[in-house]
C-alpha cells in the first residue's frame, strides 16, 4: 500500500505502521469504557511504546501549512473524554515526574488521564487529515505527527510510559 508517491518504499511502510498504530491507540481511548480496567493500562502501555518507537523513525516531510493542525474537539468535549479515561485510572490519575531528566529539578505533577487524551487528540487530528484524499493532506498529517512527537505528544508519552509502568508493576 503506497501512501505517498514521493516517499521511498521503506518510508511508506514506516508511515503505514505508524498509521495503523494511531488507529489502534485512538480506538483504545474512544472505546475505553468497553475495556476491562486491568487490561486498559497494559493496552495503553503497549500502544504508546509502539507509537514512540515508530514516531522516532517517521520520515521528515514538508508540510503545506507548516503549522500544527487544529484540534477536532473543544475543551468541553476534551473533558468528557478525560472523564471516561479517568474512570479506568481511578486513584492513579495523578503522577509525578522530573521535567528535565538531564538537568534535574523539582518533581512536577501531571494528570495521566489528561495526558493520554491530549496524545489521543494530537494523533486523531493527524489521522483525520491523513484519511482525506490528496497527497498534501498526507504530508500535513505526517508532518503534524512528527512535530507532535518532537514537541508535544512525544514528551507526554515518555512521562506516561513511566507512570503506567509503575502502576502496572508496583500497584
Amino acid at each position: 500500500m503506497e501512501y505517498i508517491k514521493k516517499l521511498s518504499t521503506k518510508e511508506n511502510e514506516l508511515v503505514k505502521d505508524f498509521f495503523e498504530n494511531v488507529v489502534i491507540y485512538c480506538a483504545l481511548i474512544e472505546n475505553c469504557d468497553s475495556v476491562e480496567n486491568e487490561k486498559f493500562l497494559k493496552k495503553v502501555f503497549d500502544a504508546i511504546t509502539k507509537l514512540m518507537n515508530l514516531g522516532m523513525v517517521l520520515p521528515d516531510v514538508p508540510s503545506v501549512n507548516e503549522q500544527p493542525l487544529k484540534r477536532l474537539v473543544d475543551s468541553k468535549q476534551r473533558l468528557k473524554i478525560i472523564s471516561k479515561v479517568n474512570e479506568k485510572l481511578g486513584k492513579y490519575d495523578y503522577y509525578w515526574f522530573v521535567f528535565d531528566s538531564i538537568e534535574g529539578g523539582d518533581p512536577v505533577g501531571s494528570f495521566l488521564g489528561g495526558d493520554l487524551v491530549d496524545i489521543y487528540l494530537d494523533l486523531k487530528i493527524g489521522l483525520e487529515t491523513f484519511n482525506k484524499s490528496g497527497e498534501d493532506y498526507k504530508f500535513d498529517a505526517i508532518w503534524h505527527w512528527l512535530f507532535g512527537y518532537r514537541y508535544s505528544w512525544g514528551t507526554l508519552a515518555v512521562n506516561d510510559i513511566k507512570a503506567v509502568y509503575d502502576i502496572i508493576v508496583n500497584y
